[in-house]
Protein backbone atom coordinates (compact mmCIF):
# COMPACT_ATOMS: atom_id res chain seq x y z
CA UNK A 1 0.00 0.00 0.00
CA UNK A 2 1.06 3.27 -0.84
CA UNK A 3 1.81 6.13 1.94
CA UNK A 4 -0.10 8.65 2.12
CA UNK A 5 0.01 11.60 0.12
CA UNK A 6 -0.29 15.29 0.56
CA UNK A 7 -3.15 17.31 -0.39
CA UNK A 8 -2.11 17.96 -3.24
CA UNK A 9 0.28 15.55 -5.76
CA UNK A 10 3.09 17.67 -7.26
CA UNK A 11 5.70 16.70 -9.39
CA UNK A 12 8.49 19.40 -9.29
CA UNK A 13 11.41 19.57 -12.33
CA UNK A 14 14.32 20.98 -11.85
CA UNK A 15 16.03 22.27 -15.25
CA UNK A 16 20.23 21.91 -15.45
CA UNK A 17 21.47 25.45 -17.03
CA UNK A 18 24.02 23.22 -18.52
CA UNK A 19 21.38 21.07 -19.94
CA UNK A 20 19.31 23.18 -21.51
CA UNK A 21 19.92 27.25 -22.16
CA UNK A 22 17.46 29.71 -21.66
CA UNK A 23 14.98 30.33 -24.26
CA UNK A 24 15.11 26.91 -25.80
CA UNK A 25 11.65 25.42 -26.49
CA UNK A 26 11.18 22.05 -26.62
CA UNK A 27 9.18 20.70 -28.49
CA UNK A 28 6.53 17.87 -27.84
CA UNK A 29 7.83 14.38 -28.70
CA UNK A 30 11.47 15.66 -28.93
CA UNK A 31 13.94 13.40 -27.11
CA UNK A 32 15.87 14.82 -23.67
CA UNK A 33 16.67 13.40 -20.58
CA UNK A 34 16.47 14.06 -16.74
CA UNK A 35 14.10 16.06 -14.66
CA UNK A 36 13.28 18.77 -17.44
CA UNK A 37 10.55 21.03 -17.89
CA UNK A 38 8.65 24.40 -17.93
CA UNK A 39 5.10 26.09 -17.67
CA UNK A 40 3.12 26.39 -20.61
CA UNK A 41 0.77 28.18 -18.84
CA UNK A 42 -0.72 28.47 -15.63
CA UNK A 43 -2.17 24.84 -16.38
CA UNK A 44 0.10 22.91 -18.75
CA UNK A 45 3.50 21.80 -18.64
CA UNK A 46 6.12 20.30 -20.75
CA UNK A 47 8.11 17.88 -19.25
CA UNK A 48 10.24 15.27 -19.80
CA UNK A 49 8.56 12.11 -19.47
CA UNK A 50 10.59 8.74 -20.17
CA UNK A 51 12.97 10.45 -22.59
CA UNK A 52 10.32 12.64 -24.49
CA UNK A 53 9.10 16.05 -24.28
CA UNK A 54 5.51 15.48 -23.59
CA UNK A 55 2.72 18.19 -22.25
CA UNK A 56 1.53 17.32 -19.35
CA UNK A 57 -2.04 18.77 -18.01
CA UNK A 58 -1.17 20.28 -14.31
CA UNK A 59 -5.10 19.91 -12.96
CA UNK A 60 -5.00 21.61 -9.16
CA UNK A 61 -5.29 24.96 -6.98
CA UNK A 62 -1.57 25.59 -8.30
CA UNK A 63 -2.11 24.26 -11.10
CA UNK A 64 1.43 24.58 -13.16
CA UNK A 65 4.16 27.03 -10.67
CA UNK A 66 6.63 29.42 -12.51
CA UNK A 67 4.53 30.21 -15.50
CA UNK A 68 6.27 31.06 -18.48
CA UNK A 69 9.79 30.63 -17.01
CA UNK A 70 12.09 29.24 -19.60
CA UNK A 71 13.56 25.88 -19.46
CA UNK A 72 16.82 25.70 -17.83
CA UNK A 73 15.69 28.61 -15.45
CA UNK A 74 14.24 27.44 -12.12
CA UNK A 75 11.81 25.12 -11.11
CA UNK A 76 8.69 24.21 -12.05
CA UNK A 77 6.17 22.16 -9.92
CA UNK A 78 2.92 20.58 -11.73
CA UNK A 79 -0.24 19.58 -9.61
CA UNK A 80 -1.97 16.55 -10.12
CA UNK A 81 -4.95 16.81 -7.92
CA UNK A 82 -6.96 15.21 -10.67
CA UNK A 83 -6.36 14.03 -14.31
CA UNK A 84 -7.75 12.38 -17.09
CA UNK A 85 -7.58 8.82 -18.31
CA UNK A 86 -4.91 8.49 -20.76
CA UNK A 87 -3.36 11.55 -20.35
CA UNK A 88 0.40 11.99 -19.41
CA UNK A 89 2.08 11.49 -16.65
CA UNK A 90 5.23 11.69 -14.96
CA UNK A 91 5.72 9.84 -11.51
CA UNK A 92 5.22 6.06 -11.26
CA UNK A 93 2.67 4.48 -9.42
CA UNK A 94 1.22 8.13 -7.93
CA UNK A 95 -2.69 8.02 -7.38
CA UNK A 96 -5.09 10.58 -7.88
CA UNK A 97 -8.96 11.09 -9.07
CA UNK A 98 -10.37 11.75 -12.34
CA UNK A 99 -11.81 14.84 -12.90
CA UNK A 100 -15.06 13.77 -12.63
CA UNK A 101 -14.34 12.16 -9.28
CA UNK A 102 -15.92 8.80 -10.68
CA UNK A 103 -12.35 6.92 -10.41
CA UNK A 104 -9.02 6.12 -8.82
CA UNK A 105 -6.31 6.56 -11.32
CA UNK A 106 -2.58 5.39 -11.03
CA UNK A 107 0.45 6.98 -13.20
CA UNK A 108 1.46 3.64 -15.13
CA UNK A 109 3.92 3.67 -18.09
CA UNK A 110 4.00 7.00 -17.78
CA UNK A 111 0.11 7.57 -18.13
CA UNK A 112 -2.99 7.58 -15.86
CA UNK A 113 -4.91 4.63 -15.83
CA UNK A 114 -7.97 3.48 -14.26
CA UNK A 115 -7.15 1.96 -11.06
CA UNK A 116 -10.48 1.65 -9.65
CA UNK A 117 -14.17 2.42 -10.12
CA UNK A 118 -15.37 4.72 -7.02
CA UNK A 119 -19.23 4.40 -6.55
CA UNK A 120 -20.15 5.86 -3.11
CA UNK A 121 -21.50 8.90 -2.19
CA UNK A 122 -18.34 11.00 -2.54
CA UNK A 123 -16.55 9.19 -5.14
CA UNK A 124 -12.94 9.44 -5.46
CA UNK A 125 -11.45 11.80 -3.10
CA UNK A 126 -8.29 13.41 -2.76
CA UNK A 127 -6.84 14.90 0.48
CA UNK A 128 -5.15 15.46 3.58
CA UNK A 129 -5.43 11.55 4.18
CA UNK A 130 -4.47 11.21 0.58
CA UNK A 131 -6.13 9.75 -2.31
CA UNK A 132 -9.43 7.61 -1.42
CA UNK A 133 -11.50 5.65 -3.31
CA UNK A 134 -14.98 5.67 -1.45
CA UNK A 135 -17.73 3.15 -2.38
CA UNK A 136 -16.28 0.55 -4.47
CA UNK A 137 -19.58 -1.60 -4.84
CA UNK A 138 -21.29 -3.38 -7.63
CA UNK A 139 -23.14 -5.82 -8.34
CA UNK A 140 -22.42 -8.87 -10.07
CA UNK A 141 -23.68 -8.63 -14.27
CA UNK A 142 -23.68 -4.95 -13.42
CA UNK A 143 -21.79 -2.82 -16.46
CA UNK A 144 -18.15 -0.83 -16.47
CA UNK A 145 -16.19 0.70 -18.32
CA UNK A 146 -12.67 -0.33 -17.31
CA UNK A 147 -11.28 -4.15 -17.43
CA UNK A 148 -9.36 -5.16 -14.82
CA UNK A 149 -10.96 -3.06 -12.62
CA UNK A 150 -12.29 -4.30 -9.02
CA UNK A 151 -15.15 -3.65 -6.42
CA UNK A 152 -16.94 -5.32 -3.67
CA UNK A 153 -20.70 -6.87 -3.74
CA UNK A 154 -23.10 -5.03 -1.67
CA UNK A 155 -22.54 -7.83 0.68
CA UNK A 156 -19.17 -7.69 0.77
CA UNK A 157 -18.99 -11.53 0.22
CA UNK A 158 -17.23 -11.07 -3.42
CA UNK A 159 -14.92 -9.34 -5.15
CA UNK A 160 -15.58 -8.15 -8.73
CA UNK A 161 -13.26 -7.68 -11.81
CA UNK A 162 -14.26 -5.93 -15.19
CA UNK A 163 -14.37 -8.52 -18.05
CA UNK A 164 -15.40 -7.58 -21.37
CA UNK A 165 -17.32 -4.39 -19.99
CA UNK A 166 -19.08 -6.64 -17.06
CA UNK A 167 -18.70 -6.85 -13.55
CA UNK A 168 -17.85 -11.07 -13.01
CA UNK A 169 -16.48 -13.03 -9.94
CA UNK A 170 -13.17 -12.82 -8.87
CA UNK A 171 -13.36 -14.32 -5.92
CA UNK A 172 -15.16 -15.54 -2.99
CA UNK A 173 -14.90 -13.41 0.14
CA UNK A 174 -15.45 -16.33 3.30
CA UNK A 175 -13.12 -14.98 5.95
CA UNK A 176 -13.54 -12.84 8.58
CA UNK A 177 -12.81 -9.26 6.70
CA UNK A 178 -14.80 -10.25 3.72
CA UNK A 179 -14.49 -8.12 0.60
CA UNK A 180 -13.45 -4.78 1.56
CA UNK A 181 -11.40 -1.29 0.32
CA UNK A 182 -8.13 -0.62 1.58
CA UNK A 183 -6.30 2.29 0.19
CA UNK A 184 -6.15 2.22 -3.90
CA UNK A 185 -6.81 -2.01 -3.66
CA UNK A 186 -10.04 -3.86 -3.34
CA UNK A 187 -8.53 -6.87 -0.75
CA UNK A 188 -10.73 -10.03 -0.58
CA UNK A 189 -10.59 -12.44 2.42
CA UNK A 190 -10.79 -15.73 1.06
CA UNK A 191 -9.16 -18.07 3.74
CA UNK A 192 -12.25 -19.53 4.59
CA UNK A 193 -14.46 -21.14 1.91
CA UNK A 194 -16.75 -23.88 0.47
CA UNK A 195 -15.68 -26.61 -2.68
CA UNK A 196 -16.88 -24.87 -6.20
CA UNK A 197 -16.12 -21.09 -5.08
CA UNK A 198 -14.37 -18.45 -7.74
CA UNK A 199 -10.75 -18.20 -6.88
CA UNK A 200 -7.59 -16.89 -7.73
CA UNK A 201 -5.04 -19.95 -9.02
CA UNK A 202 -2.73 -21.39 -6.49
CA UNK A 203 -4.75 -20.07 -3.55
CA UNK A 204 -5.66 -21.65 -0.65
CA UNK A 205 -8.47 -22.13 2.12
CA UNK A 206 -10.20 -23.41 5.15
CA UNK A 207 -13.17 -25.09 4.82
CA UNK A 208 -16.29 -23.79 6.22
CA UNK A 209 -16.51 -26.19 8.64
CA UNK A 210 -12.20 -25.64 9.40
CA UNK A 211 -11.98 -29.62 8.55
CA UNK A 212 -10.69 -29.68 5.29
CA UNK A 213 -7.46 -27.79 3.22
CA UNK A 214 -8.99 -26.32 0.24
CA UNK A 215 -6.91 -25.40 -3.05
CA UNK A 216 -7.52 -23.39 -5.93
CA UNK A 217 -7.31 -25.64 -9.03
CA UNK A 218 -8.58 -24.29 -12.64
CA UNK A 219 -10.45 -21.18 -10.78
CA UNK A 220 -12.56 -23.44 -8.30
CA UNK A 221 -11.57 -24.15 -4.49
CA UNK A 222 -11.14 -27.90 -4.27
CA UNK A 223 -10.46 -30.58 -1.65
CA UNK A 224 -6.91 -31.61 -0.98
CA UNK A 225 -6.53 -33.06 2.28
CA UNK A 226 -8.75 -33.42 5.64
CA UNK A 227 -7.02 -32.37 8.48
CA UNK A 228 -6.78 -34.95 11.81
CA UNK A 229 -7.07 -32.04 14.67
CA UNK A 230 -8.72 -28.95 12.35
CA UNK A 231 -7.48 -26.51 9.75
CA UNK A 232 -6.60 -22.70 10.71
CA UNK A 233 -5.64 -19.64 9.50
CA UNK A 234 -2.60 -17.84 10.91
CA UNK A 235 -1.24 -14.78 9.74
CA UNK A 236 -1.63 -15.27 5.65
CA UNK A 237 -1.18 -19.06 5.40
CA UNK A 238 -3.06 -22.16 5.84
CA UNK A 239 -2.03 -24.59 8.14
CA UNK A 240 -3.99 -28.39 7.93
CA UNK A 241 -2.99 -30.22 11.80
Amino acid sequence: MRPVHAVFALATFTFGIAAMTPGCKPKEGGKCSGAQGACIDSDTAMLCVGGEWKKVECRGTIGCMKAGVPVGVGDVTCAHDKAEPDEACEKADEPTCSTDKKKMLVCKDNVWKTEMECSGVHGCVNNAKGVQCTGGIDSEGAECKEDDTYSCTPDKTKMLVCKDKKMVVASVCRGQHGCRLQGKKVDCDSSLGDVGDTCSEGSAACSMDKKAFLECKGGKLAKKADCKQSCAVFLDKIECK
